[in-house]
C-alpha cells in the first residue's frame, strides 16, 4: 500500500485535453485545486475520458486534471457480484495523495451501494443497488462506473462532473434539467439534464480550493 502511494505521489501525470502529458519533477509542483483521475480495474474507454476532462474543465476551468495509472481494486471491495461503491471509497481515501486535493476514480466495472429508494410511494431498501456513482458530501473522493451506460460517454461524463460536484458539498437540486438532480435510482437525471444550474455552481464554486 505505501508503495502505490509512493507511485501516485511522485509519478503522478497531468492529462491535457488534447492528449499531451506533462511529467512533474516533484509532487510540491503539483498545483491547487488538482483532481486525480485513477483508472480502476480496466478503467474506461479513452473517448470517454478525454470527454469527461473537457467537461470537467469547461465547468471548472481552473481545476488541473492529472492521470495516475490503472489500479486494480482489492477485493475486500468486491462482494462476488459487484463491487461495493462505499469500500472504493475508503481504498481511495486510504491510497489518495496529500498533494492533489480530489481523487476521481473511473470504472467498466459493475458497483453498488445501500439504496433507500421511493417506489409506488412507499420506501424501499435495497442491499446491493447497482448505481452509476457515489460521492462523499463533502469530501475528497468519488467513484464512477460506466457499466451501466451503454458506451454513452456524454452520461458518463455528467455523472463524472456530477459526483464530483458532491466532494464539493452540492445536494441534489430540483432545478429542472441541472445534471445534480436526483434520478432516484433511474439515471434518468443523466440522461436528460442540460447543464449545471447558477445556484448549484456557485456552491461547488465555494467548495473549491
Amino acid at each position: 500500500m505505501k508503495n502505490l502511494i509512493s507511485i501516485l505521489t511522485a509519478s503522478v501525470l497531468l492529462l491535457c485535453c488534447t492528449g499531451n502529458t506533462i511529467r512533474f519533477g516533484s509532487s510540491d509542483e503539483i498545483p491547487a485545486n488538482t483532481v486525480l483521475l485513477l483508472e480502476l480495474n480496466k478503467g474506461v474507454s479513452q473517448q470517454q475520458l478525454s470527454e469527461a476532462c473537457n467537461f470537467l474543465k469547461e465547468n471548472f476551468p481552473a481545476l488541473k486534471i492529472v492521470k495516475g495509472g490503472k489500479v486494480q481494486l482489492p477485493s475486500s471491495c468486491y462482494n462476488g457480484k459487484r463491487y461495493r461503491a462505499d469500500s472504493i471509497l475508503r481504498y481511495l481515501d486510504q491510497i489518495k495523495p496529500d498533494s492533489v486535493s480530489k481523487v476521481i476514480g473511473i470504472t467498466s466495472s459493475d458497483i453498488s451501494s445501500t439504496r433507500t429508494l421511493i417506489r409506488k410511494g412507499k420506501k424501499m431498501t435495497y442491499p446491493d443497488y447497482g448505481i452509476l456513482g457515489l460521492g462523499r458530501r463533502p469530501g475528497t473522493v468519488c467513484v464512477v462506473s460506466n457499466h451501466r451506460m451503454g458506451g454513452n460517454a456524454a452520461t458518463f461524463s455528467k455523472t463524472v462532473l456530477h459526483e464530483f460536484m458532491h466532494t464539493l458539498g452540492v445536494r441534489h437540486c430540483t432545478h429542472e434539467k441541472c445534471i445534480m438532480q436526483d434520478g432516484n435510482g433511474s439515471g434518468k437525471n443523466m440522461r436528460e439534464s442540460t447543464h449545471v444550474h447558477e445556484e448549484c455552481l456557485a456552491i461547488a464554486m465555494e467548495g473549491l480550493d
